[in-house]
């Protein structure tokens, strides 16, 4: 296993340490109370992480499932840059009183894990690990839902984009602050007899059967072989995921965009552009403006 610039063989845990419950996640959604999170975090290369032996952890096992980059939102303190980090998820799967349960034939269950090569299998572990989008009532967007809702649809030009009934839409955002102008969300969906999915849907009108419409680019995991896999699929909308954002809309609302439009309030600060997109306006020339 490779972590950052860190080659790890084995891992054995005595006891875990910097860790912290997380439930915006479809791993945290399947593995509830097993799933544990260690931070390591990052400065050039990972800092090893102190393990400290304890009798309470004596008799546990933990084993690795995933891990994620998360990158700092904003800059630390005096405008220096905080270090990114890297979340492991690990898995409770033996001690005391606990049924033995493995990793492997948990992610199996959701989709043919085991047919990827181990490079394209960390990757696409990384996707059970994407943080979901939250309402109002604070609660996340994870969402059940039987699979015969879904149909596959051929390619069309919308590579990695599927489609979403509008009705179903609402349903999905009726408690998000921004869900009268939402026209399309960014999703994971992990569908066991169909595979695992990520990319984009489009609201769309539709009539009788399948409320979501997936093409094959969006397929990432083949569907299951365990022969009991679930008629149950899950739909996680990202975190950053819904189209357009609140920063998008009030920035519709500025009088330089549209005059005719109610202002946004005087303390809206609109985000600054990533610095992907300033590169790429000067790969075009686009011209400043002072």
């Amino acid at each position: 296993m490779k972590i950052g610039d860190l080659r790890v063989s084995k891992v054995s845990l005595t006891q875990i340490g910097d860790v912290f419950k997380a439930d915006d996640s479809f791993i945290a959604h399947i593995a509830g109370s097993r799933m544990s999170i260690i931070e390591y975090h990052i400065s050039g290369e990972v800092k090893k992480t102190i393990v400290q032996e304890n009798d309470k952890f004596e008799h546990d096992k933990f084993e690795l499932i995933s891990t994620k980059m998360v990158k700092p939102e904003k800059s630390g303190r005096f405008g220096q840059r905080e270090s990114s980090t890297i979340q492991c998820v690990y898995m409770h799967t033996a001690g005391p009183r606990l049924k033995v349960e493995s990793p492997w034939n948990l992610l199996n269950k959701i989709g043919d894990f085991s047919s990827l090569s181990d490079r394209k299998a960390v990757a696409r572990l990384d996707l059970i690990q994407s943080p979901a989008s939250k309402n109002k009532l604070g609660k996340f967007a994870i969402q059940s839902f039987p699979d015969s809702l879904v149909e596959d649809i051929p390619e069309m030009g919308h590579e990695g984009c599927g489609f979403i009934c509008e009705d179903l839409l609402s349903d999905l955002m009726r408690n998000h602050s921004n869900f009268a102008r939402v026209c399309c969300i960014q999703v994971r969906l992990f569908i066991p007899r169909k595979g695992v999915y990520k990319g984009m849907l489009m609201k769309k009108k539709m009539g009788t059967g399948a409320k979501i419409q997936l093409p094959d680019s969006m397929r990432k995991v083949p569907a299951s072989i365990d022969i009991d896999a679930s008629e149950i699929g899950t739909l996680v909308i990202c975190q950053a995921g819904v189209d357009p954002s609140k920063n998008n809309a009030l920035m519709a609302r500025l009088p330089s965009i549209n005059p005719s439009a109610d202002p946004p309030p005087a303390s809206f600060e609109p985000d600054k552009l990533k610095d992907m997109i300033l590169r790429l306006f000067e790969v075009l020339s686009v011209p400043k403006r002072e």
